[in-house]
């Protein structure tokens, strides 16, 4: 199994009060759809026009994946733990010499 779309549904509710949900009233469903369609559904408490953004992003080079590359073909168990903790704590650092 392994990723193959990652979605995002915004969910605002403008009139409501804050105090009656968490505090917020903006939130994002993430549905990561496996290639044997199997859905899972993620949530973010963020501003709903900023992850799609970044959804959206291409990546630059190989230290700066987007969201699509860097979890495409990846099995979703393993991708969405500990190999994206792995990946924002530690980044490798390559010194370019002359011989």
């Amino acid at each position: 199994m392994t990723i193959e779309k990652i979605e995002c549904l915004q969910s605002r509710a403008p009139n409501a009060n804050p105090a009656d949900f968490d505090g917020s009233t903006e939130t994002v469903v993430i549905p990561v759809i496996a290639d044997n369609q199997v859905t899972g559904i993620g949530e973010a408490d963020a501003r709903p026009n900023i992850i799609p953004a970044v959804l959206q992003m291409l990546s630059a080079d190989v230290w700066n994946l987007s969201t699509a590359d860097f979890l495409s073909g990846k099995n979703p168990l393993e991708a969405l733990c500990e190999e994206t903790v792995e990946r924002c704590l530690t980044r490798p650092i390559t010194v370019i010499t002359k011989p």
